[in-house]
């Protein structure tokens, strides 16, 4: 057998499992966390206080925003709203996203995806400068400006993306914004050029592509158009630098118009795009490229991301 050392700890402390495929069946979830989510859903705030008294003070920032990352069926415009208004809470919610070494306009999309930003434009510029600095942050080993700039570089992308859609209210429509524009406007903030042509190229050209999103409201959701994985039961654990086994995707028919992006810091996906032109069932592996824990974002692309207008 091949081991690969994740961590080296006293023999007193040491527990091997896993030589066995992991048969146990999924656990049920505990009753409480239906009962948060609806809670959640009327009042983010009590149903938090309520979380926090029941479990007692081991729940600060840190241990909340867990829970908040790791409940998707959270109603996502109350996580908009809650997150907007606690400091402490978003900067932790932002951290458990580990987006160190991804490119800043791909963690945006992974941030907004998470949650709905809230219809104060305000809230919303709050919850952008706590992305914008805490991506920093996390890539401050490899990034020379100051965190400011980046927050710069975070709004002058949703201004790019809002001239051009219209999505969260930042800037006036403005459909002929070319590359060279958004280059020379945003070297009006950056003239000792931290940020590399390159780069600014890279998320125009995103942008000019795909638009960002946010979260889609309670009431909407069931326009998403629906995508089956299998096996249903995510992977639970990654070998570092060994694919995994296959995992499939489907949907009811295929779809030039329709892809799925896979994201998520520390890994590398084969292959990265889903396209579901000749085929209503696609595979991936993917690989882990660093240790700890690790997130997947399913990124709906195409026009057709949300249910086709002939269904």
């Amino acid at each position: 057998m091949q081991y690969v050392v994740k961590s080296v700890v006293p023999l007193d402390q040491l527990n091997i499992s896993g030589f066995e495929p992991d048969s146990t069946p999924e656990p049920e979830r505990n009753a409480f966390v239906d009962q948060f989510i609806d809670h959640f859903a009327a009042d983010p705030i009590r149903a938090c206080r309520s979380l926090a008294d029941r479990c007692g003070p081991k729940v600060d920032a840190g241990t909340l925003a867990s829970v908040l990352f790791q409940t998707p069926e959270l109603d996502k415009t109350q996580l908009g709203n809650l997150l907007c208004g606690n400091d402490n809470l978003v900067r932790a919610y932002v951290d458990r996203f580990n987006f160190a070494a991804i490119r800043i306009d791909v963690a945006l999309r992974m941030f907004l995806l998470s949650l709905r930003m809230p219809s104060d434009p305000n809230a919303s510029e709050n919850l952008l400068l706590a992305f914008a600095y805490r991506y920093h942050a996390a890539n401050e080993e490899d990034i020379t400006c100051d965190p400011q700039l980046i927050a710069a570089l975070v709004l002058a992308i949703v201004q790019l993306n809002d001239a051009l859609y219209g999505t969260f209210g930042f800037a006036l429509p403005n459909h002929a914004i070319t590359q060279d524009v958004f280059i020379s406007a945003f070297r009006s903030r950056d003239q000792d050029r931290f940020i590399s042509e390159r780069l600014l190229a890279d998320i125009y050209s995103s942008i000019r592509t795909n638009s960002l999103l946010h979260a889609l409201a309670t009431h909407e959701r069931g326009l998403l158009r629906e995508a089956v994985v299998s096996p249903s039961r995510p992977i639970t654990r990654l070998t570092y630098d060994v694919w995994s086994e296959r995992i499939y995707v489907s949907i009811s028919s295929p779809d030039p118009s329709f892809k799925i992006r896979l994201q998520g810091e520390g890994l590398i996906f084969d292959p990265p795009i889903l396209d579901f032109s000749a085929s209503s069932e696609e595979s991936f592996s993917v690989k882990g490229t660093s240790l700890g824990t690790k997130t997947v974002l399913f990124d709906r692309i195409g026009s057709n991301a949300y249910v086709p207008r002939d269904c």
